[in-house]
């Protein structure tokens, strides 16, 4: 298979406890933490609204929002 490319890519993974972890020796530290935590996750926290739900047999109840008006969020 000569004059083929396949491209790749290599990821390694690496131990990030400390920076993952609370060791709450100030309250400024302890918030750095949440946010690194926090980046982690889709914005919105990862929920997302569908509307019809009730249509979909398998989404359980939904959880209700503050902002009920623009439909459940799951």
């Amino acid at each position: 298979m000569t004059g083929y490319k396949v491209s790749q890519e290599i990821i390694r993974f690496h131990s990030r406890l400390k920076e993952f972890t609370v060791n709450y020796t100030s309250s400024d530290r302890a918030m750095e933490v949440r946010h690194r935590w926090e980046e982690l996750l889709p914005r919105g926290g990862g929920t997302v609204r569908i509307d019809e739900h009730d249509k979909y047999e398998y989404l359980g109840e939904p959880i209700r929002d503050q902002d009920e008006d623009r439909g459940p969020l799951y």
